[in-house]
């Protein structure tokens, strides 16, 4: 394949462009190690800009499909790659340790609070007047390392104009609901005071 695709219309927004490159249509990093070296991968003519920008998803995608794989998959190396995109410890400066450590939090706390959220074991610690004031309950027990799920949005909405009370709730895991009363006894007293 030439070095260049000649200029012309791209795939992704069907522009016209004088600069273009060649976008795997596998993104090329998500070949697992025992893919055949001779194996033809596919190319599209990009502009820079959309190629950059979708190799941006594509690295995101990766990471939380590689993360769901067991070390002993057939897909070998994906799981060691995600892994190792979020490691700090590989990171090759500060600026790339500081991404990692964003990218790692970013991809741990969604997963566990989804985990959380199936979990027959959330219990309401807290019923807030709105949403608002939920989310601040949430908020400050997330600071304090318990994850906490905040429920009542639709049902607030569907109420309309209609005043609206107790639907808005926060629930913890119940491994965490003593520390997480106890939180939330503090932040009713300071308003008392």
């Amino acid at each position: 394949m030439a070095s260049r695709p000649p200029p012309g219309r791209y795939v992704h927004c069907l522009e016209y462009k004088d600069r273009l490159n060649w976008d795997h249509v596998f993104p090329a990093a998500w070949y697992p190690e025992t893919t055949p070296k001779d194996l033809y991968k596919w190319q599209i003519p990009s502009c820079i800009h959309c190629n950059n920008i979708y190799g941006v998803l594509e690295k995101d995608l990766m990471i939380r499909l590689g993360l769901c794989l067991e070390p002993d998959d057939p897909c070998k190396g994906i799981a060691e790659k995600a892994l190792r995109s979020i490691d700090p410890s590989l990171a090759k400066n500060e600026k790339d340790r500081l991404a990692r450590l964003s990218k790692r939090r970013q991809i741990w706390v969604l997963p566990r609070l989804i985990t959380a959220l199936r979990s027959s074991d959330m219990k309401i610690i807290y019923r807030a007047s709105n949403i608002l004031e939920a989310k601040i309950v949430a908020g400050m027990l997330q600071a304090y390392d318990i994850t906490a799920h905040v429920g009542g949005y639709y049902l607030q909405g569907a109420v309309g104009d209609l005043a609206a009370g107790d639907f808005s709730s926060v629930s913890v895991d119940e491994a965490d609901q003593e520390a997480a009363i106890a939180i939330v006894k503090d932040y009713e007293g300071a308003g008392k005071n």
